[in-house]
């Protein structure tokens, strides 16, 4: 994985939570840009530090020089019913669910995101995984992104009621 000499990775803490939820909340900013308009970014994001103390989540963050958390990349098994609103249903042998990826926009195009993802991709490997899944809505940015990244739209679509967008879903095979 190649970062900018200033970054580092390292497996996220409970303790990085408020930090990760203002990241969260730089990124959901950013699309205004582009969501209907209308729309403004919802409260902020749930609790991470509590989301980061649960059993078989895989997250890594990049932080700065100065200790600063940048970017976020997190995945746990799949479900069934992995819904645009949340995991629910029986475990999907085999495929993990890619529920985070943040770059911070002032880090944006320095290949930080492309760098977690591969992280995360091998992780996933590594653990026995054969494929991937994620959710992104629908118009944003990171359509392009994931697909220049090998990812798929795999015909899944839904509606995130936090964010209030329309979601779609990519999936890609390790």
């Amino acid at each position: 994985m190649t970062l900018p000499a200033d970054l580092r990775v390292r497996p996220a803490r409970a303790a990085d939570g408020a930090a990760i939820g203002a990241l969260m909340r730089a990124c959901d900013e950013t699309y205004v840009s582009w969501a209907p308009r209308g729309w403004t970014p919802p409260a902020p994001a749930p609790a991470w530090s509590i989301r980061l103390q649960a059993g078989g989540r895989w997250s890594r963050v990049v932080v700065d020089g100065g200790g600063r958390v940048v970017a976020l990349v997190s995945f746990t098994p799949a479900r069934a019913g992995d819904a645009a609103d949340g995991p629910t249903g029986d475990l999907l042998p085999g495929v993990a669910h890619v529920g985070a990826l943040y770059v911070h926009p002032a880090r944006w195009r320095e290949g930080v995101g492309a760098a977690l993802l591969t992280s995360a991709e091998a992780a996933m490997a590594a653990d026995g995984y054969e494929s991937a899944q994620l959710w992104t809505p629908v118009g944003a940015p990171a359509e392009r992104f994931y697909a220049a990244c090998g990812w798929a739209p795999d015909g899944r679509h839904g509606l995130n009621p936090w964010l209030g967008l329309e979601v779609v879903g990519y999936a890609k095979v390790l």
